[in-house]
C-alpha cells in the first residue's frame, strides 16, 4: 500500500489487536478503496489449519507481489505434507510481531495449558544482508520460563549426595570434584529444604561429615 510508515504501522496494531472497527475507520480515514479494506478485513479475521486457510489467501491476492506470499505458504505446505505435526499448523492473520525486523514467515509456536508462546522466530534476510550479500536467514528463539507459570513443579532429581554449606567453602570444590570422580551426582546447599539425596554431609572445618537424616 502507498501510504506513510506511520500509517502501516497503525495498520499492523490493528492486524495484532484483532481490532476490525478500528481496521475500518483507519481504512476509511486514509481513502483506501472498498476492495482494498475488505481485503484488509478478510486477512485480519482469516485464521485455522493452514491447509483450509489456503484457497481463502489466494482468493484475497490483488497483486503479483500478494500472489508471491501465497506461493512461498503453499511450498511450504507441501514441504510439510504428510508430517505428524501437519495438521497442526494455523495460519493467523494477525502474527505480525516485528514486522520492521521480519521480511517473510513469521511464526509462533504453543503448547497445551501455556497461552503464552513458548517459540518465536521468522525469517529476516535484511539482517543477514549486513553481513554477506544474497545471503537469507531464519531463526528462532524457544521461551522455556512461561511453562513453569502453567504446569506443575516436578520434583527434583533425588542426588546421591547433598552437601550442606552455611558458613567458609574453602576446599569445598575438590570435596565435590572427588565425589563426582566416583560416579556420585552431587548438590550444594545451605540447607537441606526439600532437596532429595540418599546421602547427607555438611561441610565443617574442610571436611565432610555425615548426617544421618533430611532433617539434620
Amino acid at each position: 500500500l502507498a501510504l506513510p510508515v506511520e500509517v502501516k504501522k497503525q495498520l499492523i496494531r490493528c492486524f495484532s489487536h484483532k481490532s476490525l472497527h478500528e481496521l475500518a475507520a483507519l481504512c476509511e480515514e486514509n481513502g483506501l478503496t472498498e476492495k482494498t479494506a475488505g481485503a484488509l478485513a478478510a486477512l485480519l479475521q482469516l485464521s485455522g489449519p493452514l491447509g483450509s486457510v489456503l484457497p481463502a489467501l489466494r482468493a484475497l491476492c490483488q497483486d503479483q507481489v500478494m500472489r508471491s506470499a501465497v506461493e512461498e505458504i503453499e511450498g511450504l505446505y507441501r514441504e510439510m505434507a504428510g508430517h505428524p505435526f501437519a495438521e497442526k499448523i494455523y495460519f493467523d492473520g494477525s502474527v505480525v510481531n516485528h514486522i520492521d525486523y521480519y521480511n517473510g514467515l513469521i511464526f509462533k509456536g504453543y503448547v497445551k495449558n501455556c497461552p503464552a508462546p513458548v517459540l518465536s522466530g521468522g525469517r529476516y534476510d535484511n539482517l543477514a544482508h549486513r553481513s554477506r550479500d544474497n545471503a537469507c536467514a531464519i531463526g528462532f528463539a524457544v521461551y522455556l520460563d512461561g511453562l513453569n507459570y502453567y504446569y506443575p513443579h516436578h520434583s527434583q532429581r533425588k542426588a546421591d549426595v547433598l552437601i550442606l554449606c552455611g558458613g567458609t567453602a574453602d576446599g569445598l570444590l575438590g570435596a565435590v570434584n572427588g565425589l563426582v570422580a566416583k560416579g556420585k551426582t552431587v548438590r550444594v546447599a545451605k540447607t537441606g529444604g526439600e532437596v532429595p539425596a540418599a546421602e547427607i554431609y555438611r561441610y565443617e572445618g574442610g571436611a565432610l561429615v555425615r548426617q544421618n537424616t533430611q532433617n539434620a
